[in-house]
């Protein structure tokens, strides 16, 4: 059967990573560094998964999926002939075909591989432009026993219009995060008050109190400090514990994890949990300065930062003070979760939920 619409050869793996993200996860560890301090922040944090057509394609919706039938499968318009499929997992074979908005196919059905490159990056924006940024997998990562498994486990931006910009939901962005990704819990590091309120023309300032994504799903406020103060006697420090406990239950995923640049709380976080699973240095060192490749800023393992609303970031500090609780990371991590009170058996049920053991 001829059809009004083809696809343009695709290269034996289709891409998923912004070229400059690329280079620096291709440096040598210690290289890279240098890298990220000199690096201004941009937009190269997003997922760069395209596909290109031949033939009257826009407006066109482009079904993916996994399985050759396409069922279930995500969806795309094409707009100037070409798609960002933003959420694909590495290594992986897909298959795509072009419909038209009643259902008719205009294409061949093909399939396509993706590069094998680990890190997951996420594209969650509508069609306008909406929607979180800094948005990332926290799964892929090799451990003693196995890998992080994709698909658990997203860190990223504010869910709600803190500062009445493009970060917020909409219909199109729930789309792939709730229905595509399946996100299920929001867990939100923000004090609640100025730190955590909605942008309103009137000036009123109403706080998030339920799940952005959908408010019948499950909602966590654990406000928490960032990087060595973490080690402090600062009474959010009693949140750390109880976020662990929230990773520890299988009825709470995919969980979707932030702040509100979902850089420093979120990445101290994140960072602690990669340790705990047994993730290696470098790559929980690589999973929290990627934000320096997002519009959230330069985070550097390298030195103390503080930026002009004189936020504290520091992970080197952090790093240091963390390995006075044990000679490796992960005994480290280990060791001041239970000084926070975190069972055994609620670390093993961390463990058992991300770990894809081989």
């Amino acid at each position: 059967m001829a059809y009004s619409i083809v696809f343009k050869p695709i290269d034996s793996v289709v891409t998923l990573l912004h070229p400059t993200l690329r280079a620096y996860l291709e440096m040598d560890f210690e290289v890279s560094a240098e890298m990220v301090k000199n690096t201004p922040s941009g937009d190269a944090d997003k997922q760069e998964s395209y596909l290109y057509l031949e033939g009257d394609a826009d407006g066109c919706i482009l079904r993916f999926s996994k399985l050759e039938t396409l069922t279930p499968y995500a969806e795309r318009v094409i707009k100037d002939n070409k798609v960002n499929l933003a959420t694909l997992l590495p290594d992986t074979k897909y298959y795509a075909q072009v419909f038209s908005t009643n259902g008719e196919a205009c294409s061949e059905r093909i399939s396509f591989v993706t590069e094998n490159c680990i890190v997951r990056p996420l594209r969650c924006m509508d069609d306008e432009g909406f929607g979180p940024r800094n948005v990332r997998d926290a799964g892929g990562y090799s451990t003693p026993c196995g890998k992080v498994k994709y698909g658990m486990f997203y860190r990223g931006t504010h869910l709600n219009n803190r500062w009445n910009n493009t970060y917020r939901m909409t219909d199109g962005v729930r789309k792939i995060m709730v229905k595509e990704l399946g996100i299920r819990s929001e867990i939100d590091l923000r004090v609640t008050g100025d730190d955590d309120c909605y942008y309103t023309e009137s000036g009123e300032k109403p706080v998030q109190t339920a799940n952005e994504l959908d408010a019948s799903l499950p909602y966590y406020k654990l406000p928490m400090p960032t990087y060595d103060n973490i080690f402090s006697n600062d009474e959010r420090n009693k949140n750390i514990p109880d976020i662990f406990r929230v990773l520890g239950k299988a009825e709470n995923y995919p969980v979707y994890l932030h702040c509100n640049a979902g850089a420093d709380r979120t990445g101290t976080i994140v960072f602690l949990l990669h340790c705990l699973l047994g993730v290696g240095f470098a790559d929980a060192m690589h999973c929290y300065e990627m934000t320096t490749f997002s519009p959230q800023g330069k985070r550097s393992r390298a030195y103390v930062q503080q930026n002009d609303n004189v936020n504290y970031i520091a992970m080197g500090k952090f790093c240091e003070k963390l390995l006075t609780y044990g000679d490796s990371y992960q005994t480290a991590t280990e060791n001041f979760l239970r000084s926070l009170g975190l069972a055994d058996s609620e670390i093993n049920a961390v463990r058992e939920l991300l770990i894809e053991k081989t």
